[in-house]
């Protein structure tokens, strides 16, 4: 017996011993970089069916999953087929409308079809001529949308007018002309178009508002930094998000549009922006379209329900899901039954049905089935203080491996820069914890969802402070005694990749390697070469100050590699159309002439981010054996 038990204890560590070598940089980038099974699921207006974006043959195809008959079907690429689904509209209760990309992930088509998926008819659109972009579904409005309509024979006009399209004719037709400055649109409930928005002299936007189709329009009074998120069921009323003043934060109120006036009290909550267009997100129920609650990002996702039968729901999924953030996507089966779907920072989004009669709550799909949870890292909000003082907010992930040594530290630097890091589960974090690194992620100034003094106004607030606010936050790190000093890297994409740059070249000492990713390394050249919408970025966002750009050459990466003294990786895709691999060929060519060891690497079949998932999965192993050279010394 004892020497049986020897041999089973032999067995098990030589299994145990097998596993951990099977955990390799090649086979965790797999694993981490498939794509999801599922995404953009949305319920049907009325509640009777669920359409997603489902993986079929490592594309994705539109499947609707029918409640009644509980079967699901989908419309699949054919064999060879380049094509794969990018976005799905429910049009009304039975009808779809979705649009499809090319291998290089650009607009290829649009159809409409019934909910049972069976005779797509697409709509004709020649986009050498014209392109149109969906401003409202109308859902409570049988066939028809709101689409703006783009001539590009006029040279793609920067203010089109706003058309109806009608999917069962699969023809548009004008409803609104511009005036020459509206950039937005927003119809009530009935599809009656109120509100435009219109850009002004100098960058700044104004509402305009009508009562009803064929009255003229006219300025509304709303309180300043305000945005519109949506009508109320009767049409008399606004959500708005709102500042008081220029440092303060977004909250959220109601507008009343006979009045002309905030009613109640500005819902805050400090330090975060409540209703901010860039960080929150409205919820309509299926059945009647009404706005039945919000999602905002406090150092977790927050959800605010204003519908009684809503906030039930949410308290009992809370309850079975306390680590989780639960999102009611509706209710089914005459509200017998609510559809959730749910995620933490450790674990991916699913589906899940719950009957509200057993309390039962039955798992429908994955987006990633194989990621089990309990090997998965915590992410946890953390906040320090910048060294002028300010408080920065951002998370920190330790990596699942018990080990006695400090480890190594990656900063990951998110890109925009107007977007902000949020918890949830975030493959490359995952993925870079599984190797045995902490993962740093900052809100650096130019961050939104902190208020307005937080975001800033100009360019080059976010360009200079991400430098200094991610060194804070990795030497905070640091002090903690949470990380191993000696042991750094900065990493990110596009305006992350420009921090991992300009971070290096301003914090020698601090990080012992750098990763740029489709980054920007020449302010000025980008300037010149952004011909998006015939504006660039800088100005699209910020107006473009011309005290601003001044600053362009100073805070080009470009311009100073010789104060790097890390290796660099440089990756860019050449088909990229958002920022060209000239920046990185050029930045390339600097650390060269500066004697900086560094490795480039470019792919055709790469864009502003990954068209081919097996193109996902080798960059990812090229980078994870980049920061073991680099780190692991």
């Amino acid at each position: 017996m004892m020497k049986r038990a020897a041999l089973s204890l032999t067995a098990f560590l030589l299994y145990l011993v097998s596993l951990s070598a099977a955990e390799t940089i090649e086979t965790l980038a797999a694993r981490f970089f498939k794509s999801a099974q599922y995404r953009d699921a949305e319920l049907a207006p009325g509640g009777k069916y669920l359409s997603y974006a489902s993986l079929i043959n490592n594309k994705y195809a539109l499947e609707v999953y029918d409640f009644a008959a509980d079967s699901r079907r989908a419309i699949a690429s054919k064999a060879g087929d380049d094509y794969s689904l990018s976005n799905i509209y429910w049009i009304d209760s039975s009808t779809l409308l979705y649009e499809v990309t090319d291998a290089w992930k650009v607009y290829a088509g649009a159809s409409v079809v019934d909910v049972d998926l069976k005779k797509p008819k697409p709509i004709e659109n020649d986009q050498e001529r014209s392109s149109y972009n969906i401003v409202d579904t109308l859902p409570f409005v049988d066939n028809e949308c709101l689409v703006t309509v783009i001539d590009w024979e006029r040279g793609g006009q920067e203010f089109p007018d706003l058309c109806r399209l009608n999917v069962k004719s699969r023809s548009y037709y004008r409803v609104v002309v511009n005036p020459g400055n509206v950039v937005g649109w927003m119809a009530d409930k009935s599809g009656v178009i109120r509100l435009a928005f219109a850009k002004e002299a100098g960058g700044s936007r104004v509402a305009l508002y009508r009562v009803t189709d064929g009255d003229p329009w006219m300025p509304l009074p709303l309180p300043g930094n305000s945005t519109v998120m949506n009508f109320d069921p009767t049409g008399k009323f606004l959500m708005i998000a709102t500042t008081e003043e220029e440092n303060d934060l977004y909250g959220l109120a109601t507008w009343d549009l006979q009045k002309m006036k905030v009613m109640g009290r500005v819902f805050r909550d400090p330090p975060y922006d409540v209703g901010a267009a860039e960080a929150t997100e409205s919820f309509q129920d299926t059945t009647t379209g009404n706005v039945v609650g919000i999602k905002y990002h406090t150092d977790k996702p927050k959800y605010i329900w204003f519908d009684a039968r809503y906030r039930e729901v949410a308290r009992a999924v809370n309850i079975a899901f306390p680590d989780k953030a639960n999102e009611i996507l509706g209710f089914i089966n005459e509200g017998r039954e609510a559809i959730i779907e749910s995620y933490s920072d450790r674990d991916p989004p699913g589906i899940f049905r719950l009957n509200l009669e057993t309390g039962v709550m039955e798992a429908m799909i994955s987006a990633h089935p194989d990621i089990k949870p309990e090997n998965m890292a915590t992410m946890k909000p953390v906040e320090f203080k910048a060294a002028d003082g300010e408080t920065i907010h951002g998370y920190l992930t330790l990596p699942t491996e018990n080990s006695t040594s400090l480890p190594p530290l990656i900063a990951l630097v998110h890109g925009g820069p107007t977007v902000r890091d949020t918890w949830g589960y975030d493959s490359e974090v995952q993925y870079f914890a599984a190797l045995g690194y902490a993962v740093l992620q900052v809100n650096y100034r130019g961050s939104v969802g902190y208020g307005l003094k937080h975001k800033g106004r100009t360019w080059a607030r976010p360009v200079n402070y991400v430098i200094h606010d991610v060194a804070d936050g990795v030497k905070w790190a640091i002090q903690q005694q949470l990380v191993n000093p000696d042991k750094v890297a900065i990493y990110g994409w596009s305006f992350g990749g420009y921090a991992a740059l300009a971070g290096a070249e301003n914090y020698p000492d601090l990080y012992k390697a750098a990763i740029g990713s489709a980054g920007i390394y020449d302010w000025k050249a980008f300037y010149k070469s952004d011909k998006s919408d015939k504006r660039s970025f800088i100005d699209l966002i910020y107006g473009g100050d011309a005290e601003d750009l001044e600053k362009m050459t100073e805070y080009s990466p470009i311009k100073a590699a010789a104060k790097i003294k890390c290796p660099v990786m440089l990756f860019h895709g050449s088909s990229d159309r958002r920022v060209p691999s000239s920046q990185s060929e050029a930045m390339a060519s600097a650390l060269r002439k500066a004697g900086v060891r560094h490795k480039l690497i470019t792919n055709s079949w790469v864009g502003h981010g990954f068209y081919d998932p097996k193109k996902r999965v080798k960059y990812y192993i090229e980078l994870g054996k980049f920061l073991k050279e680099t780190l692991e010394k």
